[in-house]
């Protein structure tokens, strides 16, 4: 069981960075290939592999890596659209923003990091629930654009509701002849 819980810890890391590759792969699916996610998901793998060897030599346990690097990763492929919303709030709420307003919000998220790992460091608290609940979101966020990537490669695309698949899926989801008012999209 023990075996099985170290496997679990490694991989979660690796779940939180590998999502936005495969979000960003699924939702182009027609302009790029498989072949066209390995690069991403090579860096990805060494990162993660020297952030986990470098923690283990911190003496930071396996919990507390795992926890540390999936927050870096959400931290960093999360940065730009915080980017955009907070700049966009700014422009509309204050008539003066400073022009490195960027490095401003990447010192901020820094510090954040920063002292998010030092409060996982330190912490005496038994991790196991933190681990289990942030490893099923984990799990499930992947588990969509896993399913349309798989689903492409049978030429079939349940997620994609462009209008030139909307009457396939339509046939799929709707078998049976609805009145136009009973079918909302949003």
């Amino acid at each position: 069981m023990k075996y099985k819980n170290t496997i679990i810890l490694w991989m979660l890391p690796f779940l939180f960075a590998f999502f936005p590759i495969l979000s960003l792969f699924s939702q182009n699916i027609g302009e790029l290939e498989l072949k066209d996610i390995l690069s991403p998901i090579l860096t990805v793998l060494a990162v993660n592999l020297i952030a986990l060897i470098a923690l283990r030599i911190l003496k930071a346990n396996i919990k507390k890596s795992a926890l540390i690097i999936s927050l870096f990763w959400l931290l960093f492929f999360s940065y730009g659209h915080i980017f955009q919303l907070t700049k966009s709030l700014a422009e509309k709420f204050f008539t003066l923003i400073p022009q490195d307003y960027q490095y401003y919000l990447l010192v901020f998220w820094i510090y954040a990091l920063v002292l998010a790992a030092i409060l996982i460091i330190k912490t005496k608290k038994n991790l196991n629930n933190v681990i289990k609940v942030i490893t099923a979101c984990a799990i499930f966020m992947n588990i969509i654009p896993l399913i349309n990537i798989g689903l492409s490669q049978l030429n079939f695309n349940v997620f994609d509701f462009t209008a030139a698949n909307y009457s396939r899926q339509k046939a799929l989801f709707f078998p049976r002849k609805l009145k136009t008012n009973q079918i909302f999209i949003i």
